[in-house]
């Protein structure tokens, strides 16, 4: 795959730092977000789904927790990019977060990793 992703990111110091690195693995870094910034991450997540990756590292390390809004984008970006054959790989998640998703079993259906893959 020789296809180049690229990816709005917000203006707004607050806003999550959404980056995009390579062509078959993408690498989206998220920054503290929040509620306001829930429609600039879905639609990077929807843009990141529809390109020709096989897989999207999503890059938790600045992110303290999350709450049900972006567990359930997680589970809706898993899904579209396993009908694909692509993959879904939470990278670095908090305590917090990583407690969340044992406690809920997610961690048996995502993918998570200490450590952020490199990107190709």
């Amino acid at each position: 795959m020789t296809s180049t992703a690229s990816f709005a990111s917000p203006t707004a110091s607050s806003a999550p730092s959404l980056s995009a690195t390579g062509r078959e693995t993408i690498v989206l870094t998220v920054g503290a977000a929040s509620t306001d910034h829930f429609v600039n991450l879905v639609e990077t997540f929807g843009e990141a789904t529809r390109s020709a990756c096989r897989s999207l590292v999503l890059d938790l390390s600045a992110v303290d927790r999350i709450d049900s809004d972006l567990l359930g984008l997680l589970l809706w970006a898993h899904g579209r990019l396993s009908q694909r054959g692509a993959e879904l790989i939470v990278a670095r998640p908090s305590p917090a977060t990583r407690a969340l998703l044992g406690k809920s079993g997610l961690d048996h259906v995502l993918q998570v990793s200490d450590t952020v893959p490199e990107a190709a």
